[in-house]
């Protein structure tokens, strides 16, 4: 019996850890998506590094109001 409870359990949790990763959309249809690169002409720059990093914070203090909005919609 105690065999049968603790793999009904484990099942449980296995299944929400599975959901709980279940990752968010790309595009929403009400904002479109959230990235649409943009042509650029080059006349006039000097191209002078080869990599290019971004880091956004995405921690629970972001969800803070700030100037209004929210720090991460700020922060995107």
């Amino acid at each position: 019996m105690l065999k049968h409870l603790w793999i009904k359990f484990m099942s449980v949790i296995f299944a929400g850890l599975l959901i709980s990763c279940a990752s968010m959309p790309m595009e929403s249809k009400k904002t479109g998506p959230a990235f649409i690169p943009q042509q650029i002409q080059m006349t006039g720059y000097e191209q002078r590094t080869d990599n290019f990093l971004v880091l956004l914070d995405a921690s629970g203090s972001m969800g803070e109001k700030y100037k209004g909005q929210t720090k991460f919609t700020t922060a995107e």
